[in-house]
């Protein structure tokens, strides 16, 4: 879930559906806590790590914070993607060795982080 960014603030502002994964179990109740205090009934927490979800819903957007490298992240997440999913990746300074060979991508940066932008 990356404690929550950028999800929870999209949730605040989009009325798409966001899925976080979170296996620790403090975290994953923190979130909980937040959707329920919020009010954000577009915001779905699951206790786990994202390779072992079982549901078949295809994502709009997936986003990430500094989880892994691009290319494990993509592979993990082919069953939640289809043609028309973006990913918003939140990386450090190595982003663009793990982009090689990756097409289609744009990359917006401030002082200390790297946002990716994967279509």
């Amino acid at each position: 879930s990356g404690a929550g960014f950028p999800a929870v603030f999209l949730a605040f502002l989009l009325q798409s559906n966001f899925h976080l994964f979170e296996p620790n179990p403090k975290k994953a109740a923190f979130l909980r806590t937040l959707k329920i205090e919020c009010e954000l009934s577009n915001l779905h927490i699951y206790k786990e790590k994202i390779q072992e979800c079982k549901n078949t819903f295809k994502a709009d957007i997936i986003t990430s914070r500094a989880l892994m490298d691009v290319k494990p992240l993509l592979e993990i997440c082919k069953n939640l993607k289809d043609n028309n999913t973006v990913f918003i990746l939140w990386k450090g300074s190595e982003i663009y060795q793990e982009l090689e060979n990756i097409k289609d991508y744009e990359i917006f940066e401030n002082d200390l982080r790297k946002y990716c932008i994967l279509k």
